[in-house]
């Protein structure tokens, strides 16, 4: 069968080919060489990709958008298998994810753990996959395209740099050093009990955050990620190593508030990001209340005794996992 004819056989409905996994299997079972699939597969991107253009072009863009809502789009339903040897993962998923994501301070947050088995494929995959988009993109543009063709260059250009600069491990650096220690506080429920235990009955073995917290008590904070983008969450920041988040905002020079501490287990930024919406709507609720007590030093010493005490947790879960890891 000729590439146009294999892609006919699998169009969907919307004119899609969207059964990828059977498409592998059907070319497998025919024997079909393994450059010879792959070919195959870029033609079907090249073809999904065509589809979408002419969606564009032949409705109305409130009824594109609504035929796209209801069926996968390209992003979703080509599957990147030229580099793709495992089955274990779905890289169009990080794909189709990455180009939903409104808030660009989130992005990084979709992308696969450093500790996933599969991080060294995964990137490698997203990376590629953007490329090829690309150079598609460029191969079929025209005059009455360009606007379209020249927009899913410029996402994915954008993602390619978003991906890369994840992809870039770097050590702490102290490149900023003052010569007083921030005092920490830790946001409290309605109820008078700490988000943070909440938050530390989620974390099993992080030993990175103990470093993140030493940064942020000794004002050696140089990789802050601040939320400006997102207006629910003005005014809030992170500070991460590796997986490893403190979530924080400033009350006063040297008083800063711990809102979460979070290791990263997640693709969907929804229920993450609900919850820093929450906590910080229950910080400025308590704002005012928290910068009267801040001067009191009984108030001061009592979150450095809950400081010590999460320490000390941290440390006990880090020596369990090596442990385990001794046995194992």
């Amino acid at each position: 069968m000729t590439t146009t004819e294999i892609i006919k056989k699998f169009t969907g409905e919307y004119g899609y080919v969207t059964d990828i996994k059977g498409l592998v299997a059907f070319l497998k079972q025919s024997k079909v060489k393994e450059e010879d699939i792959n070919r195959v597969l870029f033609d079907v991107l090249k073809h999904n990709l065509r589809v979408d253009i002419d969606h564009k072009k032949s409705f109305e863009e409130p009824k594109r958008k609504a035929v796209l809502e209801k069926q996968p789009t390209q992003d979703e339903i080509v599957e990147a298998k030229p580099i793709i040897k495992s089955e274990l993962y779905d890289v169009t998923s990080y794909i189709n994810a990455l180009k939903e994501c409104e808030d660009d301070d989130f992005l990084t947050e979709l992308l696969p753990s450093f500790y996933d088995a599969n991080y060294d494929t995964i990137i490698p995959s997203i990376l590629l996959y953007l490329l090829r988009e690309i150079q598609l993109a460029h191969e079929m543009m025209s005059d009455e395209d360009d606007e379209y063709l020249t927009s899913v260059i410029s996402t994915d250009r954008k993602l390619i740099e978003v991906v890369k600069a994840y992809n870039v491990e770097e050590e702490s650096v102290d490149e900023v050093i003052e010569e007083h220690k921030n005092k920490l506080i830790f946001l409290r429920k309605p109820n008078g009990s700490l988000y943070v235990d909440d938050d530390l009955d989620e974390i099993n073995d992080e030993e990175d955050m103990l470093p993140i917290i030493d940064d942020i008590e000794n004002n050696r904070i140089t990789k802050e990620k601040r939320f400006n983008n997102y207006d629910p969450l003005k005014g809030v920041s992170a500070i991460r190593k590796r997986d490893a988040r403190i979530i924080f905002t400033r009350l006063d020079s040297d008083v800063i508030v711990v809102l979460a501490i979070v290791v990263k287990r997640f693709q969907n930024t929804q229920p993450y990001r609900d919850m820093l919406v929450g906590r910080n709507k229950e910080f400025k609720a308590q704002r005012d209340e928290l910068k009267v007590k801040i001067a009191d030093n009984k108030f001061i010493n009592e979150n450095q005794e809950i400081l010590g005490r999460i320490k000390k947790e941290l440390k006990g879960k880090a020596k369990e996992l090596k442990v385990g890891d001794n046995n194992g």
